[in-house]
Parts: structure tokens; sequence; C-alpha cells
């Protein structure tokens, strides 16, 4: 964004009367930030809004840079967020959880508002969206893969597979679908996933050789298999559905090998696919261990887990209400905190087990009410109550979430019970969750 840009949107909004006795917010520690402290006086400037911890506790222009939860929290409609360029989907989804809810009444995005593109900007747009040039980047990138998975099979490795997403819930059902051994132990066969927290789960799992690489490494793979299809078969996607945009050129050869034999055809996999199958083991004795420390009572506690990274969030105040009438019901109420980014929910106990011994902390608390995450398919076989909570939003691939990964077509699940709520729930939604959770 350019300077001249932010200082137009910036007047846009002080005109409108939009920033009048507000405490401002931007979100985003970086170079725009800047502009936009420096076009309003740092004394205007509430805090800097950051997810990095590395930044946390230092200042910017003397402002300084805060988690997001720690400002915003509780909502208050006097405080406005201006979002520079830096923030991130799961930042969006923090903020629609906490009630700043994306309209026009409770924050502004400033880039879009009253822009006018430059003719300089629709020429450079305009070259950028040629065909050739978009060959040519994604060409570039895809050698770079290339050239990475080279150094694997150099290393002796005679097969990779690889998980386009950043999904833990995705890597525990390999290892459930994979767990004779046969794969999961040869050491011939690597297996490449996309960040640390999939590398911890899939050596939970059994997989002996795990490189994590990052999301644009990860892509790239992805893409060079849809590419090569069925010539390569010593490169496997562990996906059934993974088709990345690579050029309308190269379109004609999407579906020639993202081959995971039955993985494929997600009916036959949902039949043959038993997710009561334990693969995780821990010892009982670490487990209970675990759950006295973090004052865990058995059969008498419940885990929320509020945050999902490929879902949209529900507002925090319907799970702060879950946990009231959770408590007057008599049980203690906890939430899986995932990492330091993540709100903690008022009211509720905050823990982090590790993936060794999530399941059966969940089994020995008795209870797990959860946005639909990875953490609902590693619970899956317990004999927990479990309460799943879904969007009712249209999923990217055109069907309902509930529809696309929700529980029905898998067999053997005890205690469980599905909702599709909307993004602020009504209270006697509340209701309706609390009474299908004393019942089941």
């Amino acid at each position: 964004m350019e300077i001249d840009r932010i200082e137009q949107n910036l007047k846009n909004l002080l005109e409108a009367g939009r920033l009048d006795g507000k405490q401002i917010y931007i979100l985003g520690a970086n170079e725009e930030a800047v502009s936009f402290i420096n076009f309003l006086g740092a004394s205007r400037i509430s805090a800097i809004l950051d997810s990095n911890e590395k930044t946390n506790g230092l200042t910017m222009c003397g402002r300084p840079i805060r988690y997001l939860q720690d400002e915003l929290v509780p909502y208050s409609p006097k405080k406005v967020i201006l979002l520079t360029n830096g923030f991130s989907g799961q930042d969006i989804d923090k903020l629609n959880m906490m009630g700043y809810i994306h309209d026009v009444q409770r924050f502004w995005i400033c880039e879009p508002v009253a822009y006018m593109e430059t003719k300089k900007e629709k020429i450079l747009k305009k070259i950028k969206s040629l065909g050739i040039f978009r060959l040519i980047e994604n060409y570039l990138r895809l050698r770079k893969a290339v050239k990475y998975l080279s150094t694997i099979y150099s290393q002796g490795y005679q097969h990779i597979m690889f998980s386009p997403y950043p999904s833990i819930g995705d890597i525990y059902i390999y290892g459930q679908y994979l767990s004779d051994g046969v794969i999961s132990t040869n050491q011939s066969t690597v297996f490449l996933v996309c960040g640390n927290a999939c590398k911890t789960m899939a050596k939970e799992c059994g997989f002996n050789n795990v490189i994590a690489l990052n999301s644009e490494m990860i892509t790239q793979v992805s893409k060079l298999k849809c590419i090569l299809g069925d010539q390569q078969l010593s490169l496997e996607s562990l996906h059934y559905d993974y088709f990345p945009p690579v050029s309308i050129m190269l379109a004609s050869v999407y579906r020639n090998g993202i081959t995971f034999d039955e993985l494929l055809e997600k009916k036959k996999f949902h039949s043959k696919y038993n997710l009561s199958k334990k693969i995780i083991s821990p010892e009982e004795d670490q487990v209970e261990s675990y759950c006295r420390k973090c004052g865990i009572e058995k059969g008498k506690s419940v885990l929320l887990a509020p945050y999902a990274k490929s879902v949209p969030a529900i507002s925090s105040v319907f799970w702060e209400n879950l946990t009231v009438s959770l408590k007057r019901a008599g049980y203690k109420v906890f939430m899986n905190k995932g990492g330091p980014s993540e709100m903690i929910i008022p009211g509720t106990i905050a823990i982090t087990p590790p993936f060794s011994l999530l399941a059966e902390v969940i089994e020995y608390a008795g209870a797990i009410i959860s946005l639909r995450s990875g953490i609902c398919d590693i619970c899956s076989y317990t004999t927990a109550k479990k309460i799943i909570l879904y969007p009712k939003k249209q999923w990217k691939y055109g069907e309902e979430y509930i529809t696309h990964v929700g529980f029905s077509n898998f067999p053997n699940i005890k205690r469980l019970a599905e909702f599709e709520c909307e993004q602020i729930p009504e209270q006697r939604f509340t209701d309706e969750i609390l009474q299908t959770f004393l019942k089941i």
C-alpha cells in the first residue's frame, strides 16, 4: 500500500467520523503501521496488535506491540481496528470470535475505502495477469520444488508421500489407514508434512521418516504432482481432492495422478474406515498424572476446543455463555490452548495436552465440545461425550461444512452429537447444546 493511498483512506475515515471517540488499534507490526501512526499521531494509537511472539512486548514508534486478546478482550464498541496488509485469515477469525465482526459498524479495512487505482498500477496489474508471466513464476517455483525433491531422493529414499494441508486430523487419519505398518515403517519411504505440529502427530502415529516443510514448499510439491500425474508413482499425495491451480495451460493434466488407493473415492473410503481404532496408546499412569496435575476431575470435566484452522470461528460470547451453563451443571471447564495467539475463554482453565495424551485426557475428563478440527478425529474412538460444531456456511468445495467434513459417514463413533450454528449463536442454541450434552 503506498503512503498517499494510506493517507487518503485515513482522511476518508476521519471525515466520515468513524474514528471519533474511538480507541484505535493497528493490526500488523510493519511499515504500513508506521505510516498509520505518522499520519494519525502516536498519541491516538492505543496499541499495535501482532501475533508474533518475538515482537510482543516491544514498541513501535513509541506504541506497545501486544497480542490481540490482551487488548481486545472484553469486547468494546469503542475499539476500532485498522488493518494493514500484514493480517492473516487467522487474525480475522480471532477478531470475529472476539465480537469485532467484519462490517462497517465495528472495524474497517483501511485499504479498500474509497480507493481508486492509479494508471501505473492498472498497467502493472494487467501485465502480471498475462498467462506468460504466471507461467514463468510457476515454473521458477516448481523448479525449486524439483531441486528439493531431488535432494531427498539422493538420500536413498525411493518413495515420497506428502500431505498438502497443515491438518493434524488428516495426519491422524493417514496413520489409522496405514497402521498395518507396511508403509509407515518402511525405511525407503519418507513422509513430507506441512509444519512442525503435523510432524509431531506423524511421529506419534508411527511414521518414522518425517520432514516438515513450510506451506509454500508443500504447495509446490502438490502442484508438481498434479503435473507429473501417474508418470511419477514414487511421489504420492495422501489426499483425495487436492487440485491446486497451476495455470490454464496445465489444467488438462490436473486429474491424472492424485492417487491414494481407496482414499480417492470418499464413499468407499468412509465405508471401510473405522475411527474406533486406537493407534496412540500412552501409559495409563502418564494420563492420570497429567490430569491430576491440571486439576481435571474424572468424568466431571469438559474440554472446550473453540479454534480450528480451516473452519470459521464462532463468537466468544457463545463459548463464555456455554462455560457458565456447564459450571452451573456441576462440570469443571477447561480449554485446549494451541498457542499464545489463542484467546482464553473467560471462566475456563487453559491446558495444552501433548498429542500423545490428548485423546486419553479427553476420555478421562469425560467430554469435549469442539469446533470441527483435527482434535475431533483424534478423540473419535473414545467413549467421552463429543459435541462437534460446524458453521452454517458452504465449504469451498460446494458442500456444507457438516456434509464435507462431518462424522455421519463414519461408523462406530459413540456418544456423538453434531450441530450447525451461526457465527453468533442465539442463547437458545446454547441451551440446546447443554440439553443434548446432558443426555448423551
